[in-house]
């Protein structure tokens, strides 16, 4: 069963439409646009017209693709909240083309982009770690002013692509690699990175330039340093690979330095600070699970747990406690810490040709590895008996309990589980797994049987 449990959480392979959209970014930022080197031009920017063509109809392909590969989310609550927020920010629009909108991503890492034309994407991940209102409006203010100031359109954009044009390469190449390699999440992404990462002067303008925001319009530009720690958070993490990639969180810590500074000279110019805060629990409760999810899917047990782990501090839900429950059992007989830099090498060096359940199979058959499952089996029953105290009727938490329990050996327990499982959803897509994993208790019983007569 360990090797189905791997085979559930194989991640996708990349789409070869990602070398087209990356090639065609760096050709749009190199070739189609010469402009000033002055950072945050708000006025109307004079553009070729060709140039003005290629990054309005770029952004509107771009915008299309998301949708076409359904990476869009859909949430009328959160997506009401945002447009309320994007409309008391009263955002500078330059530009006749520049129309703020906001979309939701479904990609578990903290991050969000602007495009040019005024759109604005948050990730799931960043909005399952909002907790008021507040860091909803400082991201959404950061992002407008790297619209407004045209920083998509810049000459340091050229020389900034150019800087990282290697990492894009490598990226093209990464998406004819067979998928039993490492690649970040969003490979098929990596098109986004040609036009939304920006270099340290313009992000820590954009810092200033949103508190500025945040005050004027009566949110608390105080958040402005929590929202940059939750991205400091996974950005510090060997786990995940996008480090660096979507905005420059290696200088994360020389912002925040320089964003505390700035508020602290702000703190006597008569501002009002709120009095009241508007938070985001209820709205974001439904993406936690996703996140931890969407972690797993993608070969990210350890990120999920430690995910699941921080907002189960604050708040207990049956299904969070499920899904965290589900990425133990992912992170089966790997510890439960990052490998060292060197470790990391010598491990990629010598699982280079193996799949993903040849990996587990050969780190099960160590002592170690034993021993770690096991802990994990264990941590994941917890969570799964804690969840079905809240929640008697929670099929996932059975499916899940059977399984852990399963490989416990306490293979008349699991039965029961697996068995109220399939009644609960009688039409799960797994069903046929899980009478897959019923046969293998009934033989095992049998053998037990024997062997005790």
């Amino acid at each position: 069963m360990a090797g189905s449990v791997v085979a559930e959480i194989e991640s996708r392979r990349p789409s070869y439409q990602a070398p087209i959209i990356a090639v065609s970014w760096l050709l749009l930022v190199h070739f189609c646009w010469a402009g000033s080197t002055q950072i945050g031009n708000f006025n109307y920017l004079q553009m070729p017209p060709a140039g003005q063509l290629y990054v309005l109809s770029n952004a509107f392909e771009l915008e299309e693709y998301y949708k076409r590969r359904n990476l869009r989310l859909s949430n009328k609550p959160l997506k009401e909240t945002c447009g309320r927020t994007l409309k008391r920010l009263k955002l500078p629009a330059p530009d006749n083309y520049i129309k703020y909108r906001c979309y939701f991503l479904r990609e578990p890492s903290p991050l969000s982009f602007s495009l040019a034309d005024g759109q604005i994407y948050i990730s799931s991940g960043l909005l399952a770690r909002l907790e008021n209102i507040d860091e909803l409006a400082a991201v959404l203010a950061h992002e407008a002013h790297h619209i407004a100031a045209h920083h998509h359109l810049s000459a340091n954009k050229s020389r900034h692509i150019a800087e990282r044009s290697t990492q894009v390469g490598a990226a093209i190449l990464g998406a004819f690699i067979p998928a039993g390699n490492v690649l970040p999440i969003m490979a098929n992404e990596l098109a986004t990175q040609a036009v939304t990462s920006f270099d340290i002067d313009e992000e820590m303008e954009a810092d200033r330039q949103a508190a500025q925001i945040l005050a004027r319009t009566h949110y608390d530009a105080d958040v402005l340093p929590q929202a940059l720690f939750r991205a400091r958070e996974e950005a510090a993490s060997n786990t995940y690979g996008l480090r660096g990639v979507w905005s420059s969180y290696e200088q994360i810590d020389r912002r925040l330095a320089a964003i505390e500074q700035f508020l602290a000279e702000q703190e006597d110019d008569g501002r009002e600070a709120p009095t009241q805060k508007e938070f985001l629990a209820e709205k974001v409760a439904t993406l936690q699970p996703l996140v931890v999810d969407d972690y797993v899917r993608h070969g990210l047990p350890r990120a999920g747990v430690a995910f699941a782990t921080s907002v189960l501090e604050k708040t207990s839900t049956a299904l969070l406690l499920t899904t965290r429950g589900d990425a133990f059992i992912a992170l089966g007989p790997f510890p439960d810490l990052d490998p060292t830099p060197e470790l990391a090498k010598k491990q990629s060096k010598a699982w280079k040709r193996l799949s993903r359940r040849d990996i587990h199979a050969q780190q099960l058959a160590t002592e170690e590895g034993q021993s770690f499952f096991q802990s994990h089996l264990a941590a994941a029953a917890n969570d799964y008996t804690a969840a079905l105290s809240m929640d008697e009727n929670l099929a996932r938490a059975h499916r899940g309990l059977g399984v852990a329990l399963k490989h416990q050996g306490q293979f008349r327990q699991a039965a029961r589980h697996l068995i109220r499982y399939l009644k609960l959803e009688p039409a799960a897509l797994d069903r046929a797994l899980v009478i897959e994993e019923l046969e293998e208790i009934r033989f095992a019983l049998t053998s037990q049987k024997k062997e005790a007569s």
